[in-house]
């Protein structure tokens, strides 16, 4: 019996219990639905949908996007009979520029009581060591009768890339990946428990790679349990038990003759390779909440080969013991919230990065007076993030990447101004110390920092509909050994007419860039757009942007050129 048809007798399985426990909702399962029907309530449905036409033009520089794009984005929520729909989509051309294909994501969930379906590209949570923050297109379910819960998933995590695909901007290929998870759970508010079985695999004809490629396909397999209990009304304990299996290489040669547990061949759910490996994370938490504060205690153990393809990223070796507190003083005008702990790396034996660091995070926010608010935040924990590179568009590659940030910090005051307390003047700093992550890996060579601070002014008119923004805009980036800085004053302009029907925004930008060595660096950008409501539920809407580089250095890498969008759309709702 192979491992696909024994995943497909624990999910019937899984499924027949919960029919069992959940038989008590099952007497007053209808009775909304017979309700709807002698009052003839058949069928209500809402939404919106809006269309998008971009005309493009550029010169001085090759062309970054198709001369006309276009976009639809729908949103739709069916109700028939109690049985609601929440459906979405949305519908890209291709980009011929760059041999990027056109995109469709659609997805549809369905749910009435406790059952809810989902079909397209849809997300499930299970937990952060298994399936969590990663989009598939797929079929899932959830069923909540009572205290049980039951969910289950199947789709493609990611779909395959070619190596040429992504050429230009430096991309490398992928293979199609399939994922299928359950998760079995109970919860009656004082106790709560979890099982959790996670299986990832990539299929190798999806691309043709040579055996030189670095790019392998992989497969993987977690098993979890989880628990909760409440010791009385201030204390509560949780744990959370993991083990994932991952080989690197399905390539590699099979295994003769492996164990038969965990670290073989997971009770035949997963067939080794020599190149399968096998990693535990596990945490445990004590958190003790009287009526003044309330106090956490965690250990978080993740060991060296321990990572899951259900998550983007996965930082591993690893373990944390943290304490944590949280209150509110001065009759909640003022917030704490923070934690201290001791994070250990390099936990394996074959590790050179062995080492241990205080990590900890702080949260404050101050309400000064009735006009003035004051918050910050300091944390040096590990989390996986998505960073924007540049905030110009003066790159011609995609400037999104995905990072694990080290250390951030940030603060945040606003002051309401006039009698009215309708303007407002508002100041921000973010620091933010990051390593770059490749082919789910943290990359502890590629570090990234990124600063900014900005002050801007908002000066609103409600009698009068206007609204006026000043600001000014400073930040400094360096990716590997690439440095930005920039320093970018705006004006921003709206008004609102015609008994609100119609609404202008205008603004105005110019930015002064250093890129490396290399100053002479200036855009400018401007646009003006409008919003006509055609009536309650019908608007158009228009914009036209304009985006001009100069460069005063000759053999710069970034030429003078000059950029301008005009776009249309049409937006109903019902």
């Amino acid at each position: 019996m192979n491992g696909v048809i024994k995943y497909a007798i624990s999910m019937v399985l899984m499924t027949c219990f919960l029919h069992r426990a959940a038989s008590q909702d099952v007497g007053n399962f209808f009775d909304d639905i017979n309700k709807r029907i002698a009052s003839k309530d058949y069928l209500n449905f809402s939404g919106n949908l809006s269309a998008n036409i971009r005309y493009n033009h550029i010169s001085g520089i090759n062309r970054r996007v198709d001369a006309f794009t276009s976009r639809i984005n729908a949103a739709l929520l069916v109700d028939f009979l109690g049985i609601k729909g929440p459906f979405s989509a949305a519908f890209s051309d291709g980009n011929l520029a760059y041999n990027l294909p056109a995109y469709g994501f659609y997805g549809f969930s369905p749910s009435y009581k406790w059952i809810q379906l989902h079909l397209g590209d849809r997300s499930m949570d299970f937990s952060p060591y298994s399936l969590s923050g990663h989009n598939f297109k797929g079929i899932g379910i959830e069923l909540k009768p009572g205290k049980f819960y039951f969910g289950a998933m199947s789709g493609r995590l990611l779909r395959a890339r070619s190596a040429d695909a992504g050429a230009i901007q430096n991309l490398d290929p992928i293979y199609k990946r399939i994922g299928r998870g359950v998760k079995l759970g109970y919860d009656d508010g004082d106790n709560q428990l979890g099982v959790i079985l996670f299986h990832a695999k990539d299929i190798e004809e999806s691309i043709q790679l040579g055996d030189s490629s670095k790019v392998r396909p992989q497969e993987n397999l977690v098993m979890e349990f989880q628990g909760k209990k409440s010791l009385g009304k201030l204390i509560e304990a949780s744990f959370d038990l993991a083990h994932s299996s991952l080989t690197r290489d399905k390539t590699a040669p099979l295994l003769p003759d492996p164990p038969k547990g965990l670290n073989g061949a997971n009770f035949g759910l997963l067939t080794p390779h020599s190149s399968t490996g096998h990693g535990q994370a596990w945490n445990f938490a004590l958190a003790f909440r009287p009526a003044f504060a309330g106090f956490t205690l965690g250990i978080e153990h993740i060991s060296a080969g321990y990572q899951s393809l259900g998550r983007l990223a996965f930082l591993n070796d690893t373990e944390n013991i943290t304490l944590g507190v949280s209150t509110s003083l001065l009759k909640k005008k003022i917030t704490l919230a923070g934690n201290l702990g001791v994070q250990r790396n390099g936990l394996s034996a074959s590790s050179t990065l062995a080492g241990a660091r205080l990590i900890g995070s702080a949260n404050v926010s101050v309400l000064v007076s009735e006009r003035l608010n004051v918050s910050g935040s300091l944390s040096n924990l590990n989390y996986t993030m998505r960073q924007r590179v540049s905030p110009v568009p003066i790159l011609v590659v995609d400037s999104i990447i995905i990072v694990q940030s080290n250390l951030s910090a940030q603060l945040t005051s606003a002051y309401l101004i006039g009698a009215d307390k309708q303007s407002v003047l508002s100041l921000s700093a973010v620091y933010q110390n990051a390593n770059s992550i490749t082919d789910d890996q943290v990359n502890v060579m590629a570090e990234n920092t990124f600063y900014s601070g900005m002050i801007s002014y908002t000066m609103n008119i409600p009698d009068k509909g206007t609204s006026l923004t000043a600001s000014l805009l400073s930040s400094f980036t360096q990716v590997s050994d690439a440095q930005t800085s920039i320093i970018s004053p705006t004006l921003a302009f709206q008004q609102k007419m015609l008994g609100d029907k119609l609404n202008i925004q205008a603004g105005l930008s110019t930015s002064f860039l250093r890129i490396g060595s290399i100053s002479g660096n200036r855009l400018w950008q401007g646009n003006i757009g409008g919003q006509w409501k055609l009536s309650k539920k019908q608007a158009l809407r228009s914009q036209l942007a304009y985006v001009s580089n100069t460069s005063s250095e000759a053999g710069t890498n970034f030429p003078s050129f000059t950029d301008i969008n005009f776009q249309v759309g049409y937006m109903l709702s019902f």
